[in-house]
C-alpha cells in the first residue's frame, strides 16, 4: 500500500488493476475503511453495465459487498451503497446488496435491507416485493417476530375484489363526509359573520366526494384509470403473496417453525377463500396443500396427510458463488535500443580521442557517406580507422 498509494490510481486498465490489488492487500490486513476508499474512487463514476462489463471493477464491486456483509446494516453502509456508482441507480444498486446477502446466507442483513426498500421504494409493486422477499428473509433466519410482523403486513395489503374495486370504502365515505361538513360549517358561519342569509334550497349537505375522484376531474377516465391502478396493485400483491409461499416454505419446514407455517396456511386459506380467480391461485393452492401437510397438531394437517404414507416434499434453493478472472492489464513499455558499446577513434588511430560508434551494428561506412545523423564524426576520418 505504501509503495502504490492511496487512491485514484486512474480510469483505465491499468489503474483499476492498481486498485483491485491494494482492495485485495486491505482485505487481507483487514483495513476496511481503506478498502472502501479504494471502492469508491474505483466505482464512483460508473453504472451498472459498466460494471458488470469490466471483470475488475466487477470483482471490486464483489470484495466491497463482502466487507459490507461484515457489518451490521445501517444508514451507513447505505450511504456507501450509493457511493459505490452512480446516484441514479441508488436503489437498485441497493437491492442488487439485499439479493447478495440473502445467497450468502446473511438473512438478517438481507431482511434489514428489503425492508428499507419496502419503505423507500416509490414504485407501489415493487413495494410490495421488498417486504415479500424481507418476510422471506425472516423465515430463513428464523425469526418468528419479524416474519408475523412483514407477512402480517403484506396479507393486511389485499386488495378489494375486482368486481368490487368501483364501491366506495365506509372509512373513506365517513372521511370524506367530515370534511365536506367541516367546510360547510366553516362557509355558513363566514355568510353569517357577512350578514347574509343563506337559501334554504342551498342549504343541503354536499354528497362525498368519490374516493375514485380524488386529486383528479371527476371524468370516466380518471375512474379508469383508478381501476387499473386498483387491478395493477392487486396482481402484484397476489405476486408477492406466491413468492413468499413459495421461498419461505422450505425454510420454515427445516426449521420446524409450526407458528409461522399455521400463520402462513391460515392466510393462503384465507384468500384463496374469498378470491379463488386470481392469475397465481393454481400456484398457491399447490403450495397451500402442501404447506397443510406439515401442520403437526392441526385438523387441516389431518386432512392434507390422511391416507398418505408420505409427506410431500418440499425442495429449496441451492447458492452458487461467483467468481471471477481478473486479467491482467496489457502495459506496454516504449524501451529505446541500447547504444552501441563500439568506441572508435574520432581521427585516425588516435586511442586517446575516443567516440561511440554512432549509428547500428552492421551499418557499412560506404552507406553513411551518403547520409549519417546530425553531430556524428564525419565518415571521412572513419574511413582511415582499420
Amino acid at each position: 500500500m505504501a509503495v502504490l498509494g492511496p487512491p485514484p490510481h486512474g480510469d483505465d486498465a491499468l489503474g483499476r488493476h492498481i486498485a483491485f490489488l491494494q482492495i485485495e492487500a486491505h482485505a487481507r490486513a483487514h483495513r476496511v475503511a481503506e478498502l472502501f476508499a479504494e471502492a469508491r474512487a474505483a466505482l464512483g463514476p460508473h453504472g451498472h453495465r459498466v460494471v458488470e462489463a469490466d471483470a475488475t471493477l466487477a470483482a471490486i464491486a464483489d470484495r466491497a459487498e463482502q466487507a459490507l456483509l461484515g457489518s451490521p446494516p445501517g444508514p451507513e453502509s447505505l450511504a456507501l451503497l450509493e457511493s459505490f456508482g452512480v446516484p441514479a441507480e441508488r436503489l437498485a444498486r441497493i437491492e442488487r446488496f439485499a439479493e447478495r446477502a440473502t445467497e450468502a446466507g446473511a438473512f438478517a442483513t438481507a431482511m434489514t435491507v428489503f425492508s428499507w426498500l419496502s419503505e423507500n421504494d416509490p414504485d407501489g409493486g415493487k413495494r410490495l416485493q421488498h417486504l415479500a422477499r424481507a418476510s422471506v428473509a425472516a423465515a430463513r433466519a428464523g425469526d418468528r417476530p419479524a416474519f408475523a410482523r412483514t407477512f402480517g403486513l403484506l396479507a393486511g395489503q389485499a386488495d378489494e375484489p375486482e368486481g368490487r374495486s368501483d364501491k366506495r370504502a365506509p372509512v373513506d365515505q365517513r372521511a370524506a363526509g367530515d370534511q365536506h361538513a367541516a367546510s360547510d360549517k366553516r362557509a355558513a358561519s363566514d355568510k353569517r359573520a357577512a350578514g347574509d342569509k343563506q337559501d334554504p334550497r342551498t342549504a343541503a349537505k354536499i354528497p362525498p366526494m368519490d374516493p375514485l375522484d380524488k386529486g383528479f376531474i371527476a371524468s370516466r377516465e380518471g375512474v379508469q384509470w383508478e381501476r387499473k391502478e386498483r387491478r395493477g396493485l392487486s396482481l402484484a400483491w397476489q405476486r408477492a403473496l406466491l413468492l413468499v409461499a413459495r421461498d419461505a416454505l422450505a425454510a420454515l419446514i427445516d426449521n420446524d417453525d409450526q407458528p409461522s407455517l399455521t400463520v402462513l396456511v391460515d392466510t393462503l386459506q384465507a384468500h384463496l377463500t374469498a378470491h379463488g380467480r386470481g392469475p397465481v391461485d393454481a400456484e398457491l393452492t399447490t403450495i397451500y396443500r402442501a404447506a397443510s401437510a406439515h401442520l403437526k397438531a392441526s385438523p387441516r394437517g389431518y386432512a392434507a396427510r390422511v391416507g398418505q404414507p408420505r409427506i410431500p416434499l418440499v425442495l429449496g434453493d441451492i447458492f452458487v458463488a461467483r467468481t471471477y478472472a481478473v486479467p491482467l492489464p496489457a502495459a506496454p513499455i516504449a524501451v529505446p535500443p541500447p547504444r552501441s558499446v563500439l568506441y572508435v577513434p574520432r581521427n585516425g588511430n588516435d586511442p586517446g580521442d575516443l567516440a561511440p560508434w554512432p549509428w547500428q551494428l552492421g551499418v557499412s561506412v560506404a552507406a553513411l557517406t551518403e547520409q549519417r545523423p546530425t553531430g556524428a564524426p564525419a565518415p571521412r576520418s572513419l574511413e582511415k580507422t582499420p
